[in-house]
C-alpha cells in the first residue's frame, strides 16, 4: 500500500510525500518505509560520530549529517518506523 500517491521509492523519496507501508513485526505494529528528515540525519550523525567505526575515522557528525541529508538520485536515504 501506498499511502503517499508514489510508487516510485528512487531518489526523489525526499522531494516529495513518499510512504509506503512494507509490512509488520511480530507485535504487528506497522513497518513504514519513509524519508529520512534533516533532524533525524542529525540525530544520527551526532549518535555515529561516536562510535566505531566512525570515530576511527575521525568523521565529524556535520560531515554524517550532510552525507545522510544528500540527495543523491539512486541512493535515498530512508527511515524503517513503526506504527500502531
Amino acid at each position: 500500500m501506498d499511502e503517499g500517491g508514489s510508487r516510485d521509492l528512487g531518489g526523489n523519496c525526499c522531494r516529495r510525500p513518499n510512504r509506503r507501508i512494507i509490512g509488520s513485526d511480530a507485535s504487528r505494529a506497522v513497518l513504514l518505509i519513509d524519508c529520512l528528515s534533516p533532524a533525524e540525519a542529525r540525530h544520527l550523525a551526532e549518535a555515529f560520530a561516536s562510535i566505531e567505526p566512525w570515530r576511527t575515522y575521525e568523521s565529524t557528525a556535520d560531515d554524517l549529517a550532510a552525507y545522510l541529508s544528500a540527495l543523491e538520485a539512486g541512493a535515498p536515504r530512508f527511515a524503517i518506523r513503526t506504527i500502531d
